[in-house]
């Protein structure tokens, strides 16, 4: 339903072709990235998106940067960033006995 509706905002345009030319262009890319797609040609938003390390620690950057890529520009707006990585209330924490918690570094679902 994500991929749905982030195409939607896009003007009808392929969340995978977004993905090709909107951001792994501006961030340098290396190599090609795939992500799979359902019979309507849609963004499996949740799994299945494949890129090199490298290509993968240059997205990470452009996510520390908040849409930032190497050369500075602005490729998304910093504020969606503010909004995806922010917890909304206490029910977002991640249980002190679930695998993935981390007292050193208290992140919450959304994060993710």
């Amino acid at each position: 339903m994500a991929a749905v509706a982030a195409e939607a905002m896009l003007g009808n345009e392929r969340l995978t072709e977004f993905l090709e030319h909107g951001i792994w262009r501006a961030i340098g890319a290396e190599a090609p990235a795939s992500w799979g797609v359902d019979k309507a040609e849609t963004a499996i938003g949740p799994c299945c998106f494949r890129a090199t390390v490298r290509d993968l620690a240059r997205f990470g950057l452009f996510v520390l940067n908040k849409g930032r890529n190497a050369d500075g520009r602005q490729i998304i707006l910093s504020a969606w960033f503010d909004i995806a990585t922010k917890g909304h209330s206490s029910i977002d924490k991640i249980p002190w006995d679930n695998p993935s918690f981390n007292p050193g570094w208290p992140l919450d679902y959304r994060y993710f």
